[in-house]
């Protein structure tokens, strides 16, 4: 049972580290199509602690919440499995390489957002330079190859 477990997380991860690739981070493409209406809304919300008072309020603040939760918990499944394999000696060293990968980009992402979310929660998300974007795309894209690799020498399967 453990090993189905293991097996369908890191297929999982692997599946959401290429749709970030190629979509781009979720949480930023819900910032993006949202009208600033929608924004400023949020931020009431977010910031005075009312409750949203129509259904698009309700959609957005649900929306988000939702995927912010989805990053967290994939973030945690990652950091957790990777740290399992690293203790469990398996595929050592690239599990160890995409769990530090993963602990600085949380560094230098925490340094960034002091900077950059100076104002407004949803607007910083919305102005991401491109450089930014870039960088946490390249990353899901390092996560999925090497998620993928640990993926199929855990179940024994040989590409070549």
């Amino acid at each position: 049972m453990a090993f189905f477990l293991l097996s369908l997380s890191l297929w999982s991860l692997v599946v959401y580290a290429l749709w970030t690739t190629v979509f781009g981070n979720p949480l930023h493409q819900c910032v993006v199509r949202a009208t600033p209406e929608e924004l400023l809304r949020a931020e009431q919300i977010a910031m005075e602690g009312r409750d949203p008072v129509n259904d698009m309020e309700v959609a957005f603040v649900r929306r988000f919440s939702r995927l912010t939760l989805l990053e967290f918990g994939a973030f945690l499944l990652e950091v957790g499995l990777l740290f399992y394999l690293v203790v469990m000696n398996r595929m050592f060293w690239l599990s160890l390489g995409l769990l530090l990968k993963n602990l600085l980009v949380l560094l230098f992402s925490a340094v960034f957002a002091r900077t950059a979310f100076a104002g407004s929660l949803f607007q910083g998300l919305r102005q991401l330079p491109a450089w930014y974007l870039w960088l946490d795309r390249s990353s899901a894209l390092v996560t999925a190859v090497g998620l993928f690799l640990i993926f199929l020498a855990v179940n024994n399967i040989r590409l070549w």
